[in-house]
């Protein structure tokens, strides 16, 4: 998985088209660009295999929200790491499983995931190398803290 950028759309890119169109075999919204999981300051060792796809950018409507489609390939996971804003995230495509707290959960396609304010989380890849990307979207605040990394 190869991002391109770490920006979303501006409200005057997001505003040119009212719908997005899907397209299911690569799995890509019409205009949405890949983004990179986290930026240059962050090390590597934290997270692997992790692309990130704003769909709903905080900021660019009036809404309160910010809708991001992520997706891990196999082998990859997210950053294990904490916030004071909720997630509340549906599962699209593959199989992952969510460290939520001291849990980890199974899941797959349309299974919901909450995880509360201050709660520790990361998201896995469970499938093996040349399996469908482990794939999500994830709705949290559009004015937001930014994470904090646990080791």
């Amino acid at each position: 998985m190869e991002a391109t950028s770490n920006r979303p759309l501006t409200a005057e890119e997001f505003g040119r088209l009212r719908v997005r169109r899907f397209d299911p075999a690569t799995f890509r919204w019409e205009g949405i660009p890949d983004q990179v999981y986290q930026g240059p300051e962050e090390p590597a060792p934290r997270f692997r295999d992790v692309i990130r796809r704003t769909l709903v950018p905080g900021g660019a409507t009036p809404a309160a929200f910010e809708v991001r489609y992520f997706e891990v390939g196999p082998g990859g996971y997210s950053r294990f790491e904490l916030h004071q804003h909720i997630h509340a995230v549906l599962v699209l495509r593959g199989e992952g499983e969510v460290q939520v707290g001291g849990e980890v959960y199974r899941v797959r396609p349309f299974d919901l995931v909450y995880i509360p304010p201050e709660t520790p989380h990361q998201f896995r890849h469970r499938g093996a190398p040349g399996d469908e990307p482990f794939g999500f979207l994830c709705v949290v605040d559009a004015q937001r803290d930014r994470p904090r990394p646990l080791d």
